[in-house]
């Protein structure tokens, strides 16, 4: 194809990505293929973007949305696994298959569970192929009892994606790490996510909603989590602190604005602290800086995983403290210098949220630093850069006749 794509590639490339997910919708991944798709299309590249037929369209130059047909009987797609989404992966794949007999593609862009199938279709075709690595797949399913029948297979489905790609990119050091041991030898970047998607600015005036519709006080101080309610994120570590911190400073409240398969369960859960504990549900994207703005403190609870959770980019560069569990999870953005960090028990967590509503000068001083770490880190242009550092050997290459 002729062309150049500049700042950092050699041409033009048509792009077929697989997205095995409700692209776009106010999530961790989705966002993060929504922003990868965008950011190739701003280096020149053009992207043909395959996906479920859930989600929410959006206008980017150099973009087209492709969906999948929608399976009978099936009218929404959870996170995680799900006989469901084993189905709408078929038509994913069937759509792929469609798509790469009408038109001709230089590469193969594969998320999660394509990875393995997209490596496939691109030999088939003799085009190049990229796999994103958002998680460990079959560490992702210990999260999820009744699917544990399926974990070797997505250990061997894991190890062929890598292995069979072009280049694996890996949204963190540690994933990237954890991509090496699987296959040695293999090409594999670290490209992080942007997340900005948020606009950079909090809302300020939509936190002075949020306390009124909460039934939140006044004088409230606000402990806040957004997020997935997953096994993984570490909600029950975090009602389990809540208790404490609220015997220790009276005006404190938390916020915990979210959704998943846990949030009834939860929501017993909390109704048991009082009403200074709110589970306000699952929320719209834009909605997001609101909450961030109301809070005093933003609280990262997980446990276990190799992928940090994305939202820490835009919590950084909003600026606020950050109270954590010290664990890998978090090792490849939080450190002393830009966080609480705390050991993973509910006396722990408790002592570094508290440790922040006490001391206003430490939380200005993690704060600051936060945001300066956020806005260095975190952007479209690190992001182009790295997609395009990536891209560059694929992109020498010379185009298929």
């Amino acid at each position: 194809m002729p062309g150049r794509a500049g700042r950092g590639t050699l041409r033009v490339m048509r792009i077929l990505m697989l997205a095995p997910e409700p692209v776009f919708s106010a999530r961790g991944t989705p966002i993060s293929v929504r922003e990868r798709a965008e950011a190739l299309a701003r280096l020149g590249h053009a992207v043909d973007l395959a996906t479920y037929p859930f989600g929410e369209d959006f206008d980017a130059p150099g973009v087209s949305i492709r969906r999948a047909a929608r399976p009978l009987f099936i009218k929404d797609v959870r996170a995680g696994p799900s006989l469901g989404k084993l189905a709408l992966d078929a038509r994913l794949k069937r759509l792929a298959r469609s798509l790469a007999k009408r038109n001709r593609y230089d590469a193969v862009h594969s998320h999660e569970e394509m990875g393995a199938f997209g490596a496939r279709l691109a030999r088939g075709i003799g085009a190049a192929h990229v796999y994103d690595m958002h998680s460990s797949l079959p560490e992702q399913l210990g999260n999820y009892r009744a699917f544990q029948w399926g974990r070797g297979f997505l250990t061997r489905l894991e190890r062929a994606a890598i292995r069979k790609s072009d280049a694996t990119l890996a949204i963190s050091a540690s994933l990237a790490a954890h991509a090496r041991r699987v296959a040695p030898g293999a090409r594999v970047e670290v490209v992080e996510n942007a997340f900005d998607v948020f606009p950079r600015d909090l809302d300020e005036s939509g936190a002075a909603v949020l306390r009124k519709t909460l039934g939140l006080a006044p004088d409230a101080r606000v402990v806040a989590y957004t997020g997935s309610l997953g096994a993984q994120q570490g909600i029950g570590l975090l009602l389990e602190a809540t208790a404490r911190v609220l015997a220790g400073e009276p005006r404190a409240a938390f916020v915990i604005a979210g959704g998943g398969p846990g949030l009834a369960r939860w929501k017993k859960e909390a109704a048991k602290l009082g009403p200074r504990v709110v589970l306000a549900g699952p929320r719209p994207l834009e909605e997001m800086p609101a909450f961030v703005a109301l809070a005093e403190v933003l609280v990262s609870p997980r446990t276990r995983g190799r992928n940090y959770p994305i939202k820490l980019c835009h919590w950084l560069r909003a600026g606020r403290p950050v109270a954590a569990t010290d664990v890998p999870v978090h090792a490849d953005v939080l450190t002393d210098d830009v966080a609480r960090l705390a050991q993973p028990t509910p006396e722990g967590l408790a002592r570094a949220i508290l440790d922040l509503l006490g001391d206003a000068a430490l939380a200005d001083r993690l704060g600051a630093a936060a945001r300066a770490l956020g806005e260095a880190r975190f952007t479209r242009a690190r992001l182009e850069r790295d997609l395009g550092r990536a891209y560059a050997p694929l992109a020498a290459r010379e185009p298929r006749g």
